[in-house]
């Protein structure tokens, strides 16, 4: 299951899964990692971009804002 980077706090990262936090140390992460994308564990240790998941979650959140001003 997929986790989402909520904010970076120094050498550290805040991801959520659900009402869980989990912190993860920065160095865990692939590059190129952002608040707001979904990310996966891998095998390896290494925290990986679902970028499927973080395209479909950004979908969705732009067609709620789009029905709220509307």
């Amino acid at each position: 299951m997929a986790h989402i980077v909520d904010r970076f706090e120094g050498d550290y990262a805040i991801l959520l899964e659900g009402d869980a936090a989990l912190e993860v140390v920065k160095a865990a992460l692939a590059e190129g990692i952002a608040e707001g994308d979904a990310v996966s564990l891998g095998e390896d240790g290494i925290w990986r971009k679902d970028t499927a998941e973080t395209e479909e979650r950004k979908e969705r959140i732009a067609k709620k804002m789009k029905a709220l001003w509307e």
